[in-house]
Formats: structure tokens, C-alpha cells, sequence
């Protein structure tokens, strides 16, 4: 068995006739879910400080950018996934 013969058999091809691994679809998916939890969590965070503590403290801006670190990474890899 050749080369091409081994990534025939394990790899599938896309609608577009590229190779895609099935791992990496499901990787991507398990990302974009946990991805949407944490912003779910950290928006009721956020609502909790503000609205009912009406103070917000370093910390909560400390997750605000662990939450922007986390989206620009979904991002990238969702860019990724695509090409």
C-alpha cells in the first residue's frame, strides 16, 4: 500500500475535493460549543456585577480579556477550518 493509497483510506474528502479529518471537525464543534458556554457565563457575570453589586473589579476585566483572548482564538480557527 503507497502513500496516496494510506491517506485515501483514512482520510475523507470535503464537497470541495479537499482532504478533511473527521477528528477535526469534531474538534472544531466540541471549540465552538464550549466557546459560546464561557461567553454565555461570563455575560452573566457581568450582569450580576453591574446590575445587582453595581461594582466591577479587576478581576472581572481580567476575564473580560481571557474572554477576548478566547473568541480571537475561535476565530483563527475557524478561518483555519475553512482553508
Amino acid at each position: 500500500m503507497n502513500m496516496l493509497q494510506l491517506r485515501d483510506a483514512i482520510l475523507q474528502r470535503g464537497n470541495d475535493g479537499t482532504y478533511m479529518s473527521s477528528r477535526g471537525e469534531q474538534a472544531l464543534i466540541v471549540s465552538v460549543v464550549f466557546t459560546s458556554l464561557a461567553t454565555c457565563f461570563v455575560a452573566m457575570r457581568m450582569y450580576t456585577r453591574i446590575k445587582l453589586m453595581r461594582r466591577v473589579e479587576a478581576n472581572d476585566w481580567m476575564v473580560i480579556v481571557a474572554l477576548v483572548s478566547c473568541l480571537t482564538k475561535q476565530k483563527v480557527l475557524d478561518v483555519n477550518a475553512d482553508t
